[in-house]
């Protein structure tokens, strides 16, 4: 049996040298002792582009997290550690999943479909606001550290619930 059949890939990015840019993997490692591990696979990732299609590649749903420079309202201040549920047309802001390096995660995942990969039904993409992404430091800033927890207690809630039923239905 597939591995990945009736479970969700939770993919944490960022890069553990670039002081917030961080965030993903941290929240992603309170998130792999939070969530039934029965139900949830979580990875971390250094990249985006076509190395995360290949990790996403043959999983039916997949939560994505990544850091994001700046607010999505462009009105609103830079909070750090706010939590951010984003659509893939919303992802010019984030440090991993759109990088001129690499294609942005919507070209990405069209251009897999289009070239016939099994890809997920079903992504939430979350993004977390950073204060300082580009120091090299192996630190977070205080204020994202301190959120760290109660951000992944809220991913958690929205992968129990928002994927909960699917992953009960199949």
């Amino acid at each position: 049996m597939d591995e990945r059949a009736g479970r969700t890939l939770i993919v944490g990015l960022g890069s553990p040298i670039l002081r917030d840019d961080a965030i993903g993997l941290h929240v992603a490692r309170v998130l792999a002792d939070l969530l039934p591990e029965h139900r949830f696979s979580v990875v971390e990732a250094g990249a985006a582009g076509l190395r995360l299609l290949l990790l996403l590649e043959g999983w039916e749903r997949a939560v994505v997290i990544d850091a994001l420079r700046e607010p999505l309202d462009p009105h609103a201040d830079l909070c750090p550690g706010r939590l951010n549920r984003l659509s893939l047309d919303q992802l010019h802001s984030t440090l991993t999943l759109n990088t001129s390096h690499e294609a942005s995660l919507a070209d990405t995942l069209a251009l897999g479909r289009m070239m016939g990969m099994d890809l997920p039904g079903e992504l939430l993409i979350f993004g977390i606001e950073v204060e300082d992404p580009f120091t090299f430091s192996e630190e977070m800033s205080a204020g994202v550290t301190e959120r760290v927890e109660a951000i992944a207690r809220e991913i958690a809630g929205h992968c129990l619930h928002a994927l909960g039923a699917s992953a009960h239905s199949a």
